[in-house]
């Protein structure tokens, strides 16, 4: 069977839990014997984030685009000229689909609901034989419309008629199932996945990573993109209660994840914790700092939550006590005091109080931490790659070519 995957990214040249999830599945496709090929868009000033090793049977073609350049990438991303870069990307990715020697065994997955699909919607009347997949992972026409709100309404149009139109939708969780069937749209769970065994490290063993705090407090740690909904402000708060409280064990916070650490930096130094926050970037060594952290956070605005959390099954793998949102998309992992800690969602209060409970118990750490690794056991990533294979093989034929 020949795999097309569409991602308006810079993959391999990006990290993020949608490109996670499309380089564990296109190396485990291709080592089954299938054909898969990747669309995205060039982005050589950034190092190379995914090592899908050589194969003749993987390919990925990166699309030059504005957002390559290095001069002016920066300012697309910032404003609207990224509708144009959408659109350039979209007219290239179509043309090359379309003069592509077509056969019946194809099916393309969309990896987005917005830029990632729209060249297959172009290419619908074109390939009357190939079967498209959109995958819905979690509120993306919402998440896409942050930095360009005046583009909403049309992303959400977009996002409407890509689950329209295409043979299948596939959700990444259940929560964004729930949210398709609210407007009338049918899809199955293809879930986020986590590699059991490269997360479960012995820190006696594993080098202190670079940057890293030193082990004289409680680590708490957050794997995310430093956006707004991902109440950093929230934690940081939290931090300094946790500093405020006598008699409290001392607590330390590690943020990881790509994104301006200007504001949170400005607020940490308001709040008197900036001794006590480290900011580490981007990271590719995320199971050895999971191994050195005692806690982890996995905390998003429930309006911009969606799927299976990627950082949260990491963390789960490593077998961490997790402190969630209190929300569908992280209850469907973590139910309170049994794998982790569910709190109300912007309360630092709530925050401060479970993270100080946390780190004076460890047995209780530890016990959480052993539950949440039994329950992630079931997303090994050969477990989702098999999903995507049933996907792609049990629908019937007659299905396919639908307009």
């Amino acid at each position: 069977m020949k795999f097309h995957f569409l991602i308006y990214s810079a993959f391999p040249h990006y990290s993020g839990g949608r490109e996670t999830w499309l380089s564990h599945v296109a190396v485990r496709l291709r080592a089954r014997g299938h054909t898969v090929r990747i669309y995205s868009y060039r982005n050589h000033s950034a190092p190379l984030f995914h090592d899908l090793g050589r194969s003749d049977g993987l390919r990925v073609t990166e699309v030059p685009v504005p957002l390559s350049i290095p001069t002016l990438g920066p300012k697309i991303v910032r404003s609207y000229l990224h509708v144009v870069n959408m659109a350039m990307w979209t007219v290239a990715v179509f043309l090359l689909i379309a003069v592509r020697k077509r056969s019946r065994d194809e099916v393309f997955i969309a990896l987005g609901t917005v830029a990632d699909s729209a060249p297959l919607l172009l290419a619908r009347a074109l390939l009357p034989r190939a079967f498209f997949i959109c995958a819905v992972r979690g509120p993306h026409a919402a998440n896409e419309s942050i930095p360009l709100p005046l583009m909403k309404r049309f992303f959400f149009f977009m996002e409407r008629m890509s689950t329209e139109r295409a043979d299948l939708v596939v959700a990444n969780g259940v929560d964004t199932q729930r949210r398709l069937s609210v407007h009338g749209v049918e899809s199955i769970v293809v879930p986020n996945g986590v590699d059991l065994k490269n997360y479960r490290l012995d820190p006696t063993l594993e080098p202190l990573p670079a940057g890293f705090p030193a082990h004289d407090a409680k680590i708490v740690v957050m794997t995310a993109s430093l956006m707004v909904y991902r109440q950093i402000d929230t934690s940081l708060e939290a931090l300094a209660i946790c500093r405020q409280t006598e008699d409290a064990p001392a607590v330390r916070m590690v943020f990881v994840g790509k994104g301006d650490q200007t504001p949170w930096r400005t607020l940490a130094e308001r709040l008197g914790v900036t001794e006590w926050v480290t900011f580490l970037g981007e990271r590719r060594d995320i199971a050895r700092i999971l191994a050195h952290s005692d806690v982890a956070l996995a905390l998003c605005d429930g309006a911009h939550a969606g799927g299976l959390s990627m950082s949260l099954l990491e963390a789960m793998a490593a077998a961490k006590a997790v402190v969630v949102s209190d929300n569908e998309t992280y209850r469907q992992l973590v139910t309170d005091g049994r794998e982790g800690r569910v709190v109300a969602e912007s309360n630092p209060e709530a925050l401060a109080k479970t993270i100080l409970g946390l780190a004076a118990d460890d047995g209780n750490r530890a016990a959480l931490g052993m539950r949440a690794y039994e329950r992630v056991r079931e997303f090994d990533w050969e477990a989702v790659t098999d999903c995507v294979e049933k996907v792609a093989r049990d629908v019937p034929r007659s299905e396919r070519g639908k307009t």
